[in-house]
């Protein structure tokens, strides 16, 4: 006997989508908060050799809430690089990527 044999087809059938439209929210939300795993953090070195930082290396790598790490809102992943700036000096970079659009974008902290 099945669980659902009092059940109607059209209340079956809402029980369905409904879970389903659940199921699909979840696979939303999951993703859009880890797209930053995406992102290979070494192309940070890339982005910030490109603007004359050296001896760049990644730090700390965040795709979890990369705003709170001084990026963007609609950035995906948020990089700390310690770096030479072009004067010679030792400094603190962050890096920002949103993907899939969005290239890096280098901040001195």
């Amino acid at each position: 006997m099945s669980y659902y044999a009092d059940v109607e087809p059209d209340d079956r059938r809402a029980l369905v989508v409904g879970a389903l439209s659940v199921l699909v929210s979840i696979v939303l939300i999951v993703a859009s908060c880890s797209r930053g795993a995406l992102v290979n953090p070494a192309d940070s070195i890339r982005a910030a050799s490109a603007l004359g930082f050296s001896e760049a290396t990644v730090v700390r790598s965040t795709w979890l809430f990369p705003v709170f790490s001084g990026c963007d809102g609609g950035d995906a992943l948020a990089v700390t690089l310690d770096a030479t700036n072009p004067v010679g000096q030792q400094t603190q970079v962050i890096a920002c990527s949103g993907w899939p659009f969005k290239g890096w974008t280098v901040r001195v902290k």
